[in-house]
């Protein structure tokens, strides 16, 4: 994936990771990859653990 979309990989999230809430903790890194990223969209199928209002302390 690196060689199909170079700057596809998100760095520095890390410290986003604890003022998430999400249903299931242990997909708060995704969230806060996607802040760090600044993405428009989250594309899953796991939509019980990304509920449409989270809430974020950032």
């Amino acid at each position: 994936m690196d060689r199909s979309v170079p700057d596809c990989l998100i760095t520095g999230y890390e410290s986003l990771i604890p003022s998430i809430e999400l249903p299931d903790k242990d997909d708060c890194h995704v969230l806060a990859a996607a802040i760090r990223g600044g993405v428009d969209v989250i594309v899953t199928f796991n939509l019980k653990d990304f509920p449409t209002e989270i809430s974020i302390a950032i």
